[in-house]
This record gives C-alpha cells, structure tokens and sequence, in this order.
C-alpha cells in the first residue's frame, strides 16, 4: 500500500562496470530490487551515458532516500532522479518460489502474460529450502 521510490542512476558505460553495479546495488547491499538497465527518457538525458533503474526500499522506509543517496555517492555513481509513483489500488504484488537458477527463466514465462506488468527477481532465500 506504499508509494514506489525510483532511483535513476547513471553509470559507466562499459558492460563490465553496469553488471558490477547491478550486483552491488541489488544483491551486496540490499537496498535496491529490481535493478537493471533501462532508457532514461526525461529532458536531463545524456545520450552518452547508461542508466540503471532501481526500487528502493519498500513500506514506510522508502520515504527515507538518504540511506540510498549515500550509497550512490559512496560507489561514486551519479543519482540522476529520485521518481516517487503513487500505488495504485488495483495494483498487487506477488512474491512466488521457483527453483534455485530458474528465476530469469521463471520471469520471462511471467512476464508473457498480457495481465501482468512487470516480473523480476527478488532472490529471497526462505528457510529450510
């Protein structure tokens, strides 16, 4: 029932350093979810840099960016946007279990259904498993 908060990030441009932010951003510092790579389409676009898309935090904490701001400053990467988008009342949210190294698998066959809007991975680990 909490607004999405959007991190738009630039970063270096090679595929090496975009894949090594996606891994600290989403998965060494657990304050981001959905990280990828994604067209910044907004009038302050740089069309010579890439851009990275991020959840932060969800609940009561997202309103608090500061945590995520110091963390961009600190990797040394430039926070271009802070985007804050209202949750719809008709919007759901589902967290699901697949099988450890199916989850891309798992969120392409999601994603194909016409009602869903997006998929990702979360990568939680539930217990016992």
């Amino acid at each position: 029932d909490y607004d999405r908060v959007i991190f738009w990030i630039e970063v270096p441009s090679d595929i090496d350093s975009i894949s090594h932010y996606i891994t600290l951003l989403s998965s060494e510092y657990q304050l981001f979810s959905g990280v990828r790579t994604h067209d910044y389409s907004f009038d302050d676009v740089d069309s010579t840099k890439n851009y990275l898309w991020a959840h932060y935090k969800y609940g009561l904490d997202a309103s608090d960016t500061s945590e995520g701001e110091a963390l961009i400053t600190i990797l040394g990467l430039v926070l271009k946007r802070i985007e804050i988008r209202p949750f719809p009342q008709e919007f759901r949210h589902y967290t699901i279990a697949v099988p450890i190294g199916e989850e891309l698998y798992w969120v392409e066959i999601i994603k194909s259904y016409s009602f869903i809007d997006s998929a990702e991975p979360n990568y939680y680990l539930w217990g016992g498993i």
